[in-house]
């Protein structure tokens, strides 16, 4: 209860704090109101002024949540006027719900149709949906895709507390596969994160 206070004192102080507004929901559902969490997510994704990285933590948290309790796929639909305006965070979230509800197949057709700011982010979950279903060259073409789209980390860092980025999973498929060069040049940062070209050659290696 004093965890939901001082977050909804803070959402008070400052409305526009999607970080807070995102953390008092979490505390909302660990208060065992998961339903009320799952909307006020809803609409924290929804709004204009929320940060993709937000809107990527916030699909993730609705994954969890629905993991614990399938029920709250229910809610579901309350997504849909965001995936109408075609807002990719609304369909990481249905994606993360129909993930944690085990249909992956679902999962992958709204991932793929992410593009924008938000396209590394479902191309790195497309990764780890493949890698879990052992196609491993699906899983390394979509984690070189989200490389190459967030050179810099700065989106799929978002979610990493979930699992590792997709350089650190290339690494790791490259050493794998036989492609140690690959693997050791990528994991030194010798060719630039930014460089989509230098990528690509190790790539091919």
């Amino acid at each position: 209860a004093e965890a939901i206070e001082f977050r909804e004192q803070l959402a008070r102080a400052n409305p526009s704090d999607a970080v807070n507004r995102l953390e008092l929901a979490r505390v909302i559902a660990a208060s065992g109101r998961a339903s009320e969490a799952t909307d006020r997510i809803a609409a924290l994704i929804g709004e204009r002024g929320t940060s993709n990285r937000v809107r990527a933590q916030a699909a993730e948290l609705v994954g969890q949540l629905v993991r614990a309790d399938h029920s709250l796929a229910a809610r579901s639909s309350s997504f849909d006027e965001g995936i109408a305006r075609g807002n990719a965070g609304a369909v990481l979230a249905r994606a993360s719900m129909a993930e944690a509800l085990g249909d992956a197949e679902q999962a992958r057709s709204l991932l793929g149709g992410v593009s924008g700011p938000l396209e590394p982010v479902a191309q790195m979950k497309l990764g780890l949906i493949a890698l879990a279903s052992s196609r491993e060259g699906e899983a390394v073409s979509r984690f070189e895709r989200a490389a190459n789209l967030d050179s810099d980390g700065t989106m799929t860092d978002a979610i990493a507390f979930r699992a590792a980025g997709p350089r650190a999973q290339l690494i790791s498929l490259y050493s794998k596969t036989g492609r140690d060069l690959a693997a050791i040049r990528l994991g030194q940062g010798e060719v630039p994160t930014s460089d989509s070209r230098g990528l690509r050659s190790l790539m091919r290696m």
